[in-house]
């Protein structure tokens, strides 16, 4: 069964295509395929999505500096308070965009400010919609042509 860490069920709403390299993209695309037709479970630490990227190593999240495992972790537990689940549990996707628009305000003020995914993300047309602010934060990410 597929699953999925805390912050992925929030960020995985902004995904439009862009990641670290085409394989991770690939990867990501084909997870969040899956995540919207068949039900999924929440996973402690690393995820089906985290299998493809670059800086997985031990089994832990490496960017930028081994103490970013805890800041992960850290965001996916605000995640799952936000959205009131426990790891372990069963979902469906539609009960997460359900609960979207509730968290995003608490999510973004929380978790966004220093995200090198925030450019990606507040372009979206989603992020748009929930009447959140222009990005402010640039970062060096794989884009599709």
């Amino acid at each position: 069964m597929l699953k999925l860490r805390g912050h992925h069920l929030l960020c995985l709403n902004f995904f439009k295509g862009e990641g670290y390299n085409r394989n991770f993209v690939d990867n990501l695309r084909k997870v969040l395929e899956k995540a919207k037709r068949k039900e999924f479970y929440i996973a402690i630490g690393s995820d089906d999505i985290c299998i493809a990227c670059s800086h997985l190593k031990d089994n832990k999240c490496n960017f930028n500096n081994m103490q970013n495992e805890e800041k992960i972790k850290g965001l996916d537990t605000l995640a799952l308070n936000l959205l009131n689940f426990k790891a372990g549990e069963r979902i469906m996707w539609s009960y997460i965009d359900s609960k979207l628009p509730d968290v995003f305000t608490d999510w973004r003020d929380e978790a966004c400010s220093e995200c090198q995914w925030l450019e990606t993300c507040s372009s979206t047309e989603l992020w748009r919609k929930l009447g959140q602010s222009p990005p402010v934060k640039t970062g060096g990410l794989f884009r599709e042509e």
